[in-house]
């Protein structure tokens, strides 16, 4: 999330050119997708959404998206 601070635009185009597993977890335990909404990105959370991520998956310390 940092290199498209909340630009949906930018992460779209990035998703649609870079091959990346869209539900792997950083060095924290956190997804892409829980980035984006502790942040409060709703348009990339839609963005990462049509791009299958996963909407249930839980952090490494047993945090949901949902929660």
């Amino acid at each position: 999330m940092t290199s498209t601070n909340g630009d949906a635009d930018a992460l779209n185009d990035l998703l649609s050119t870079v091959e990346v597993d869209i539900n792997a977890y950083d060095s924290s335990g956190f997804t892409l997708m829980h980035h984006a909404a502790s942040l409060g990105y709703d348009d990339c959370i839609y963005a990462l959404f049509k791009a299958g991520a996963n909407l249930e998956q839980y952090t490494i310390v047993v945090y949901s998206i949902l929660s």
